[in-house]
């Protein structure tokens, strides 16, 4: 028997119901990116200040609304950052806070 994507099956939910609601909780891109510290440098997990939102950088420890904005408007009229100690350069971060961030980012 062949079932089409429309067909209700059991208490009549259709498949197409079932696969929405599947898609959708297992995958929300306007979700945070978690940030979880890692060793090397090149984890997935770590958040990239050159490519990070406003809300994935207010994730981090010591960096509120205010700072991540100040981070991204720094991005955008200076280009990437060139090293994490660049960041420093942005208003609200200082070598205090850069510390506390340093193993949860990346550039």
């Amino acid at each position: 028997m062949r079932l089409l994507l429309h067909e209700k099956i059991a208490g009549g939910i259709s498949i197409l119901f079932i696969v929405l609601v599947f898609f959708f909780s297992v995958y929300n891109k306007n979700e945070p990116t978690v940030a979880i510290p890692a060793n090397e440098s090149s984890s997935p997990y770590l958040i990239s200040i050159n490519t990070a939102n406003a809300q994935e950088l207010d994730m981090l420890e010591g960096i509120g609304d205010k700072t991540a904005k100040n981070i991204i408007e720094y991005r955008s009229s200076h280009g990437a950052f060139k090293s994490l100690d660049e960041l420093k350069r942005v208003s609200g971060i200082g070598q205090s806070t850069l510390d506390k961030i340093k193993a949860y980012i990346k550039l």
